[in-house]
């Protein structure tokens, strides 16, 4: 029987350290591709906000693009910080917030920052009728989502309330 603890402990040692190994490379790889940005290819959406934005707004769509979502999202973060009148910006990091990352769903901290950030989106006056397209798509999508998440509290509580009766 001790035996059989001992392997056991061994096995579970042996899968940590493989696990860590891995996760080791992992951030490394991304790491590398942060430091070499070039590296994941040509993504713009041409943008009227000035070039220095768009440089932003290039870096976040490839980090996006590339499932790079919490990249994508700081990147738009620090975009908003920079170029707070951009639009684009806002709807940048709406992108980012409306985009399930580990599971289907989206949490509802995510949907209320990406509907204030689409209606300061709005505000700040898109400059051109595709900058206008796009925020009013995404903003589409984003109240369905909040529709649907308001559904999916009800159904949540109704059954909720079934149970405890």
């Amino acid at each position: 029987m001790k035996q059989v603890a001992t392997i056991k402990r061994k096995i579970i040692l042996l899968v940590s350290l493989v696990i860590v190994s891995s996760l080791t490379q992992a951030k490394n790889d991304e790491s590398q591709l942060l430091k070499n940005i070039a590296s994941l290819g040509k993504h713009s959406l041409n943008i009227s906000c000035g070039n220095r934005a768009q440089e932003r707004m290039n870096k976040g769509l490839s980090l996006y693009r590339h499932k790079m979502f919490a990249n994508a999202e700081k990147t738009f973060i620090q975009m908003v910080e920079k170029f707070p009148n951009c639009s684009m910006a806002h709807w940048g990091y709406a992108l980012t917030l409306l985009t399930p990352r580990w599971s289907n769903k989206i949490n509802h901290d995510s949907l209320i920052k990406a509907s204030i950030a689409l209606e300061l989106a709005r505000t700040f006056n898109p400059n051109t009728r595709r900058e206008m397209k796009l925020i009013s798509s995404i903003s589409k999508i984003s109240n369905n989502l909040v529709k649907l998440n308001s559904q999916d509290s009800d159904w949540v509580a109704a059954s909720t309330n079934m149970d405890n009766k």
